[in-house]
């Protein structure tokens, strides 16, 4: 077993990273592959629509361990062709780095990476040091809205920007992905998204639903409709290739 395999620093690393979620296989989340996702908790963002709050307000009963983690994956081997490394946001910790070295040098597996770019300085190294085969981040608004997001920090938000300058440059295959939720972003400002991501690869507007959402206001805010998403991605692929996901 892989577990078995693993060195002294291997192990310290996968010990400390948060994992609280594991899906066998998608079809859907890794373009081009079979692939199992691992969910990677803790998050520095707050935004209101999020659906996956047990990934931002952890519950330290609810942590997996990364061998059974390891081993699940390891005997999917014969139907995935990789990993979808998911959160939270997986580069808060360095030691994702070990991890998906693991997945690719030892599992032989491809792996993709979302985040939310705010530490723009580790998704530099894992593209620098080609550790992925496939990278989306969730650019989710103009810059000044982000403090609706929980960001308070100026440094953040232009390591976000920075990150979505990184995507424009690199060779691996990524994508911009942007949650449509009402208030967050609105038609008035999609102009001056598409400025910012124009040159980037493509970008997917994501359906906002309702549900398990992280803020108990936006249980009860109303989605776009499909008209006005098209008219979203009608606006946005001025400045780069659009598409709708999630209808």
């Amino acid at each position: 077993m892989i577990t078995e395999k693993l060195s002294k620093q291997e192990i310290n690393s996968l010990e400390a990273l948060p994992i609280y979620g594991f899906q066998g296989v998608t079809l859907i989340d890794f373009p081009k592959h079979q692939a199992s996702i691992v969910f990677i908790g803790g998050c520095n963002l707050r935004c209101p629509y999020c659906h996956n709050k047990e990934l931002v307000f952890l519950n330290p009963k609810d942590r997996l361990d990364y061998k059974n983690i390891l081993e699940k994956i390891e005997k999917r081997k014969k139907i995935i062709n990789g990993v979808s490394i998911t959160g939270g946001e997986p580069l808060l910790y360095d030691e994702i780095f070990d991890f998906i070295k693991v997945l690719k040098e030892k599992l032989q597996l491809e792996v993709k990476i979302d985040t939310n770019g705010t530490r723009y300085k580790r998704l530099e190294y894992i593209i620098e040091n080609k550790l992925v085969d496939y990278i989306a981040m969730d650019f989710k608004t103009i810059p000044s809205k982000y403090k609706l997001l929980g960001i308070q920090s100026e440094e953040d938000l232009e390591s976000i920007l920075i990150s979505v300058d990184i995507l424009k440059k690199t060779d691996i295959p990524n994508e911009y992905r942007l949650t449509a939720a009402p208030y967050i972003i609105e038609k008035d400002d999609l102009e001056e998204y598409g400025s910012i991501v124009k040159g980037g690869q493509k970008l997917f507007i994501q359906q906002f639903y309702p549900r398990n959402t992280l803020s108990d206001e936006y249980l009860n805010v109303k989605p776009y409709n499909i008209k006005e998403l098209e008219k979203f991605a009608q606006i946005l692929s001025k400045y780069i290739p659009t598409k709708i996901r999630g209808i």
